[in-house]
């Protein structure tokens, strides 16, 4: 019997396993390390059984995922000690280089279809323009064909190479999904998670979305009971005055000034640059 070696023995430094969805491929890597103050650069292997099929120093790979064909995807911190924000996807088979985008926002995670026609990754909390966005790249042809804009905080995903869709999870279970043009395809599925298991915060977002023309948003009465319940289960103040300040415009929306005043300076109070908008 052959005996399997470890990704150690086999490429000669310590990492971090990841495995394709069927257990064929490994990718293993290291991140990198200082040495007497140098940064020494990290290293992303690919294996199958005994076989090492890629292997490739990188600046400092934070983020490595291999599909179900061995196609591997390295997000590398290209700009590491230096000021830049972001870095590049790597994205190889076998063989070669397929394709490398440059990013200027900082990358969550990445996540291939089940045949590796697609992958796709989200990216955050940064001020540029490819923060939250989620990335569409077409292995096949090599191309990013979609770079759209989104705010979903989802933990999971799952794409639909035939129907072109992706199915984003959030750590709740909560299950968004949208096509490749950013359309949401699950409306009526998703409001019904929603308002089942969905946080008061989910459910506000929910209805402000439904009802983009707040004229119409401040004549629903869930959207009312919401917004009271958020405030009361909401300790932070920053959070707080900011449901009050919204509580506030319905108010003032819907005619009592009086109260519209007094929730405001509630808000106010929690903080004072809150801001009011009479909306």
């Amino acid at each position: 019997m052959i005996k399997i070696l470890t990704p150690k023995e086999l490429t000669g430094f310590y990492g971090t396993e990841m495995l394709s969805e069927n257990k064929q491929f490994t990718a293993y890597f290291a991140q990198g390390h200082y040495d007497e103050g140098r940064w020494i650069n990290g290293d992303v292997a690919l294996i199958e059984r005994n076989n090492v099929l890629f292997s490739s120093k990188f600046t400092r790979p934070l983020q490595v995922r291999v599909s179900n064909q061995g196609i591997i995807a390295i997000y590398d911190d290209t700009y590491h000690e230096t000021d830049r924000l972001g870095g590049t996807v790597f994205i190889y088979n076998i063989l070669e280089l397929l394709l490398q985008i440059p990013i200027s926002a900082n990358l969550y995670k990445l996540y291939f279809s089940m045949n590796s026609e697609y992958l796709i990754f989200n990216t955050f909390h940064s001020k540029t323009d490819d923060a939250n966005k989620i990335f569409i790249i077409d292995i096949y042809n090599r191309i990013l064909i979609e770079k759209i804009d989104f705010d979903f905080w989802f933990e999971d995903a799952m794409i639909n190479p035939i129907e072109k869709t992706i199915s984003l999870i959030s750590k709740d279970g909560l299950t968004y999904e949208i096509n490749f043009q950013n359309v949401q395809i699950n409306l009526a599925e998703y409001e019904k998670q929603i308002f089942s298991k969905g946080s008061v915060i989910d459910k506000l977002r929910f209805l402000e979305d439904k009802y983009k023309d707040k004229n119409l948003l401040y004549k629903q009465n869930i959207y009312f009971e919401t917004l009271n319940a958020a405030i009361s289960n909401n300790s932070d103040t920053e959070i707080k005055s900011i449901l009050l300040r919204q509580l506030g415009e319905y108010y003032f929306k819907n005619d009592n000034y009086r109260k519209a005043i007094e929730i405001w300076e509630q808000a106010l109070t929690l903080n004072p640059r809150v801001g009011i908008k009479k909306s």
